[in-house]
């Protein structure tokens, strides 16, 4: 079976630019994302029309996971225990929820550590 990993928004933007470790990190992987990520990146006023396909296309090859009841109560139960921004509680959820991994740069993800495994890559390749 594939090793699966949900990527974060940051993930994403970071794969876009060609980011090494995090190239590294999804390659041979099942990407998921939380729709609330996929409406993130594609609400993005700045994007070029080509930038939009670009991301669209990425998206397409990503695994979609809507917002459902059990998200929703685990995202609930992580905003309340560690304050965390609501969107990044719906991301731990949903990680949560697929019991995978969750790619990001954000540490502000280093408060649900104790609920879910928290892949941290930093901006700069070392």
């Amino acid at each position: 079976m594939m090793e699966r990993i949900l990527a974060d928004t940051n993930a994403l933007g970071y794969l876009q630019q060609n980011h090494p470790t995090v190239i590294a990190l999804l390659d041979g992987k099942q990407v998921f994302v939380s729709e609330l990520t996929e409406i993130e990146l594609l609400c993005n006023p700045n994007l070029s029309k080509e930038e939009r396909k670009l991301t669209q296309e990425l998206l397409d090859d990503c695994y979609i996971i809507p917002l459902n009841e059990q998200i929703k109560k685990i995202a609930i139960t992580i905003r309340l225990s560690t304050r965390m921004k609501l969107i990044d509680a719906i991301v731990t959820a949903t990680g949560v929820w697929l019991d995978i991994p969750i790619l990001t740069h954000d540490h502000g993800f280093e408060r649900a550590k104790h609920v879910a495994t928290i892949i941290l890559f930093e901006k700069e390749a070392k």
